[in-house]
């Protein structure tokens, strides 16, 4: 199955909010596939580099998949 993931809910998975992360976790090793939209992959990149947080970049670069 596929989920398309919005900024708040792809911050809440880096910041490992609990109930969200465990349903992430659980979608995952169902072979779910992640999406995000140009918009938010860039927003949620800009944020990260801002900060130079390579650890949430290097995430998300092999979480999502950017569909346009």
């Amino acid at each position: 199955m596929n989920y398309v993931l919005d900024s708040n809910t792809f911050s809440a998975v880096v910041r490992r909010v609990p109930l969200i992360l465990q349903r992430y976790e659980g979608l995952a090793r169902a072979s779910a596939m992640f999406f995000v939209c140009p918009v938010v992959y860039f927003e949620v990149r800009r944020g990260f580099e801002k900060l130079n947080a390579s650890r949430q970049l290097v995430f998300l670069e092999k979480t999502v998949n950017v569909f346009t």
